[in-house]
């Protein structure tokens, strides 16, 4: 079963913030729906659009970044944590990755030895404002159109032929 590949104009940003993601700045999206390439609300947006459509709006972080009880969970040993620091349940940490990028988590539980957690995404909390403007929509498995020279057309040949009305 074939499945569409859609190409789009857009851009996705942090509600009256810096720019996540953009066409101008990554030229045109291409993507099958389904894939999870992107995030499911922004999915369902784009499936309701025609080519030549355009859609803007907001997108609450909660329905932006689902349910957060499919994200990873985790332990850390509670030796991990600042001296003197308790974890509580339902507080929010965050900490640098050995490579120096930051990764946020909820605590879920803990005893003497480690502490349970649940990652969360980077922008869990933060509501996006999108843009999309579909310009085009492909069904990869046909073949593409047949160019003129093929058949014998010469395409700087072509002239516009116009129909005179008899009368």
């Amino acid at each position: 079963m074939a499945q569409t590949l859609l190409k789009l104009e857009y851009e996705i940003r942090i509600k009256s913030g810096h720019v996540l993601e953009s066409s101008e700045a990554r030229g045109p999206l291409e993507f099958v729906p389904g894939r999870r390439r992107l995030l499911p609300a922004l999915e369902h947006v784009i499936a309701r659009l025609h080519v030549g459509e355009e859609a803007s709006g907001e997108l609450e972080a909660a329905c932006a970044f689902g349910d957060e009880s499919v994200l990873p969970e985790m332990e850390i040993l509670r030796s991990e944590f600042p001296e003197g620091e308790t974890p509580e349940v339902g507080r929010k940490y965050e900490a640098k990755t050995a490579d120096g990028s930051m990764v946020r988590f909820r605590v879920l539980g803990a005893d003497d030895r480690v502490v349970s957690v649940k990652l969360l995404h980077p922008l869990a909390e933060a509501d996006l404002e999108y843009r999309f403007k579909l310009l085009a929509a492909e069904d990869p498995s046909l073949p593409p159109p047949v160019p003129g020279r093929a058949i014998g057309i010469d395409s700087t040949a072509i002239q516009i032929w116009e129909e005179r009305a008899e009368g």
